[in-house]
């Protein structure tokens, strides 16, 4: 006996299958300076996609001055605004 789905059938399998496949992006968040002493740190130690999440507080020593994001597409985020 031969089994035939619906459109509307086969079209909601093919979006499950697609939602268990894995993406291989992985996203963090770095905490600075709990995880990382500095946000130069944790902007090193991110990849794209993460977060680095800077702690209340001023950060002035040198190693906080002339920060680059070295061409990561990521998010530098203040912990409370």
């Amino acid at each position: 006996m031969e089994t035939t789905l619906k459109p509307s059938t086969l079209i909601l399998i093919a979006l499950t299958l697609v939602g268990c496949i894995p993406s291989g992006l992985h996203t963090a968040t770095l905490c600075v300076p709990a995880d990382y002493p500095t946000i130069q740190a944790g902007i090193d130690a991110a990849v794209d996609g993460d977060t680095v999440l800077v702690a209340d507080g001023t950060f002035t020593s040198e190693a906080n001055q002339n920060i680059t994001m070295r061409s990561k597409l990521l998010t530098v985020q203040s912990e409370n605004g």
